[in-house]
């Protein structure tokens, strides 16, 4: 989360509003997309997203590398036919390994952020769906992963932020006062086509 801190300080100096950093909701809030009423900040310090962008490019690389004839010899360790939805990681996985347990390690990773984001520790969509069962072909890995990553972690946030009472006890001038809560009013003053 070193990353995560350095950003969310970058953020704060770059836009000279104070608190960025260390407020909690502005924080995580920075590294969601603007569709999700975010910074658009990538969120690259998070495991999730490395293990996203690995299993992304699993997905790209391997059908390309057996199936495309770049590698031939690849072929006793990859199997073949990868873009067949009786195959794609079955082999590879079987076999064991390295590469095999990298790819249960980044599915376990995504699994676990989608989980802890749900309201109810649940997995649904893709990733509920079995390493051995992932598809080797369409939509872009990766993005679905994250979108569906970042879709959970953005009602994660909502529903925090909507338990946050409307005031907060500010002292100024030695006075307490009430003041309205700037995180709850900017949460919900942009919806998924305000931009960042």
């Amino acid at each position: 989360m070193q990353m995560a801190a350095a950003l969310a300080e970058g953020a704060a100096a770059a836009t000279g509003v104070r608190g960025v950093a260390t407020d909690e909701y502005a924080v995580r809030r920075l590294f969601l997309p603007a569709r999700c009423k975010g910074g658009g900040l990538p969120a690259i310090g998070q495991a999730w997203y490395r293990a996203a962008a690995f299993l992304g490019s699993v997905h790209m690389a391997l059908p390309a590398l057996v199936d495309g004839g770049f590698m031939p010899f690849l072929e006793p360790s990859l199997g073949t036919n990868m873009t067949q939805p009786d195959r794609g990681l079955r082999h590879v996985l079987r076999r064991g390994g390295r590469l095999a347990a990298e790819v249960r390690a980044a599915w376990a990773a995504c699994q676990q952020a989608y989980r802890a984001a749900d309201a109810n520790g649940r997995l649904a969509g893709l990733l509920a769906t079995p390493v051995e069962e992932l598809p080797m072909t369409g939509e872009k890995l990766q993005h679905q992963i994250t979108e569906a990553i970042q879709d959970h972690l953005m009602a994660q946030l909502d529903r925090e932020i909507s338990w946050l009472p409307p005031l907060r006890r500010r002292v100024l001038n030695g006075l307490q006062l009430e003041v309205p809560d700037e995180r709850v009013r900017a949460w919900r003053s942009v919806d998924r086509f305000s931009s960042a």
